[in-house]
């Protein structure tokens, strides 16, 4: 019985014990760990600096121009061509290279600058504007451009044409053209510039006695078979024409425009000798391209910046006193015409009928 009571009392006395320990034990646990911190997030990153946009000015340093000429070395275009050359390299920062691209009266120049030549503002043409424009104008097998889509750059010159014959021909007036037996004209094609001038001398003159011999590479050989006495006359540039001219190798005849020229101060006008020819309309419509005749040209599609950065590197190439001193020292006049002061020549020589269209068409590809 007392083991009893002792037992109990001691399990009280361990209980009390116990419970008297348990708010130390609690003061002694261990902590439960704080909550993380929420990370920081990474400052985002410092954007690279916009690379400067290229402008048109950097785009043509250290590139190559091609500068293709539709004519034969040594005539006049390709000397424009050679001229303008390193006053459009100083002002490009590029390296200009003229390529003679001849044959089909033009159109192998013109189509590849059309179809072949990349839109970039790399590739410029100088071209006869006879040829540009009339060629289209009659649908010509071969043409495979639209001159309205052609981006124009400027008219360099408008050189005024005049009839020659060789020094030993026996041709030296317009009456010896009427009472000739046979005159044979010189051209590269039938729509040359040298070709649609000789017509329209012709048909002023009423010729029915005249043939064009056609096929040569370029002017400066029409030039030369007129020396010869291969063909009987040409009609040429003056400026092409004048050392020859100068020289006594060629005589002028006529000159086929509505002004004389300061080059040839004997020299009348077609317009002056026959004043009352019936079909002026006709020949004046023959000769109306002529304001276009010496342009340049670069392709459709190029960047609009670029586009501008020639026109104004043009300007400043065809207002450079060095290149006026040197083109009078070879006989030769800048002219220049804004791009679009030719584009509405251009839009002047559209036929006022089809019957004027049928005629004009006759006189250049069958009558002659």
């Amino acid at each position: 019985m007392k083991g009893r009571k002792l037992l109990t009392l001691l399990g009280s006395v361990f209980l009390v014990l116990i419970l008297a320990a348990l708010p130390f034990m609690a003061g002694c646990a261990k902590p439960a760990p704080a909550p993380a911190p929420t990370p920081t997030p990474a400052p985002a990153p410092t954007p690279a600096p916009e690379k400067p946009k290229e402008t048109a000015a950097d785009f043509y340093k250290g590139k190559t121009i091609e500068f293709v000429c539709y004519a034969s070395p040594g005539g006049g275009y390709d000397t424009w061509a050679r001229m303008i050359t390193p006053h459009l390299e100083k002002l490009t920062g590029a390296t200009v290279i003229v390529r003679n691209m001849t044959g089909g009266g033009g159109l192998v120049a013109l189509n590849y600058l059309y179809n072949t030549a990349k839109p970039d503002g790399l590739s410029i043409l100088i071209m006869n504007g006879f040829i540009l424009v009339i060629s289209q104008q009659l649908k010509l097998e071969g043409v495979k451009y639209d001159i309205a889509k052609f981006n124009w750059l400027a008219r360099i010159t408008y050189d005024p044409r005049v009839v020659v014959v060789g020094k030993d021909s026996p041709l030296r007036s317009i009456d010896d053209f009427k009472n000739a037996e046979k005159v044979k004209f010189g051209a590269v094609g039938r729509t040359a510039s040298t070709a649609v001038s000789f017509i329209a001398f012709a048909e002023a003159l009423g010729l029915t006695n005249t043939k064009g011999v056609y096929g040569y590479k370029g002017n400066t050989e029409v030039m030369l078979a007129t020396v010869s006495g291969e063909v009987d006359a040409d009609c040429s540039s003056v400026g092409s024409c004048i050392k020859l001219i100068e020289a006594g190798d060629l005589v002028p005849i006529a000159i086929v425009t509505g002004e004389g020229v300061p080059e040839l101060p004997g020299v009348s006008t077609i317009f002056e000798l026959l004043p009352d020819m019936p079909n002026k309309a006709m020949v004046e419509k023959l000769m109306a391209s002529s304001d276009v005749e010496r342009i340049l040209l670069t392709t459709p599609g190029i960047p609009q910046d670029r586009l501008d950065f020639l026109v104004e590197a043009i300007y400043e190439c065809l207002h450079n006193p060095e290149l006026i001193s040197l083109a009078e020292k070879m006989g030769r006049e800048v002219r220049y015409l804004s791009a679009p002061e030719c584009v509405e020549i251009v839009k002047g020589t559209a036929f006022a009928s089809e019957a004027e269209k049928a005629e004009f068409e006759y006189l250049i590809m069958e009558k002659y």
